[in-house]
């Protein structure tokens, strides 16, 4: 028997690129609605593509809603921060809300891509969360940062990849960085503790709620701060770990793929819910190294299988290909780049060899990147040598 599902991008995320490869294994027919440009396009592993022709976000979002209507898929799929964000606000008919929307109980859609609608969710259900307050201009912020104590995090409440996370030491710290907010970034700007410890993120993927699978993971390298994109996880196994996240899926009725980060504190080893992202990303298919088959696992969803996968792997170390990469070539890491040259610990493993076309796709990325840096490092020498700024055409 086939099963249709439809994966959704809006701002051609590089994340998404691997994520039909991963329904196909689950014995599904993919279709993608995209643009041209999308990553979702760039593999071998799609049926139909429904061309979202880079429309406004009403657009994009009334004609996912005409396709939805018309098509008979079993799952959507939403892959991207935007979609998610744009779809939750502008779906009103609920029957089509439970078909496109993440989660089960529509009262819950507050958390989608919403940092401080997540906070209010673990606070009503009783999810262990950090201390927050969300900002309003009449705030009194001295109060608050004496209740919720240094230090502390600022979070814009839609942003992404690490941007618009900022660690604040003192008072005046964070005095400073708020009044250099503009006015969008204030509304629900969330005012976190800092919770001291490790951070592990969890993928798991959820059927009405109830966990069917899940893996855990330290991050090992990052993009760029602490809170930027991971590029590089160490994966083990944290049973203790798996009852929260269950009741965690329970109680936000969450409905498909999830990436839930929890801060586990130093001392009292207690764990804290702070991210749940309700898409998918290429760390899905890439836990299939750590002894976890998130295809199986989709693939028990579809045919009503109540099994839970759990990872059998500990100590494995694995990286996303292209941005791994491209990581190490902008912050001429040569020990990195030499790994995969040398394919130590198996990375080449990691290189999308079941698929020549997103392999090229990464591979253009690649040299386009060399590119561009090369031009940058000949232009900085040519300008230290003459004395005259480096040209920004």
């Amino acid at each position: 028997m086939k099963y249709w599902v439809l994966l959704v991008d809006y701002k051609n995320s590089e994340v998404s690129s691997e994520i039909p490869y991963l329904f196909h294994r689950a014995g599904a027919v993919v279709d993608v609605y995209c643009s041209n440009k999308s990553w979702l396009k760039k593999n071998k592993y799609w049926a139909v593509w429904h061309d979202s022709h880079d429309e406004s976000p009403e657009k994009f979002a009334s004609q996912l809603e005409a396709l939805v209507t018309v098509g008979d898929y079993d799952r959507v799929i939403l892959t991207d921060e935007s979609a998610l964000h744009i779809m939750n606000n502008e779906i009103k008919d609920e029957v089509l809300a439970t078909k496109i929307l993440p989660v089960t109980n529509l009262n819950n859609r507050i958390m989608l891509g919403s940092k401080s609608g997540l906070s209010i969710l673990c606070q009503t259900y009783g999810i262990q969360t950090p201390q927050f307050v969300i900002y309003a201009d009449d705030l009194n912020l001295n109060a608050t940062f004496e209740k919720i104590g240094f230090p502390l995090l600022l979070k814009i409440d839609f942003s992404g990849g690490g941007r618009g996370v900022f660690l604040c030491n003192t008072a005046v710290e964070a005095q400073e960085k708020i009044a250099s907010l503009s006015e969008t970034q204030k509304n629900n700007l969330l005012i976190q503790a800092y919770i001291p410890g490790e951070t592990i993120g969890v993928e798991a993927i959820f059927d009405a709620g109830e966990l069917r699978g899940y893996v855990c993971s330290k991050v090992v390298h990052t993009s760029g701060s602490a809170f930027a994109v991971s590029v590089e996880r160490e994966y083990f196994v944290c049973p203790e770990l798996e009852s929260i996240i269950q009741a965690a899926g329970n109680a936000l009725t969450i409905h498909g793929l999830a990436s839930m980060t929890y801060l586990q504190h130093a001392e009292t080893k207690e764990f804290y819910l702070v991210e749940a992202d309700l898409r998918a990303n290429a760390w899905f298919r890439l836990a299939e190294f750590a002894g976890m088959d998130f295809s199986e696992a989709l693939r028990n969803c579809f045919v009503q299988k109540k099994e839970l996968l759990r990872p059998t792997a500990t100590g494995i170390f694995i990286c996303i290909f292209s941005r791994h990469i491209m990581w190490s070539l902008r912050n001429f890491k040569v020990i990195e780049i030499s790994k995969w040259i040398f394919n130590v610990g198996g990375r080449w493993r990691f290189i999308p060899w079941y698929d020549k076309k997103l392999l090229y796709a990464n591979i253009r990325g690649i040299v386009r990147a060399c590119a561009f840096l090369m031009r940058a490092s000949l232009l900085k020498v040519r300008s230290s040598r003459s004395g005259a700024p480096m040209s920004t055409e």
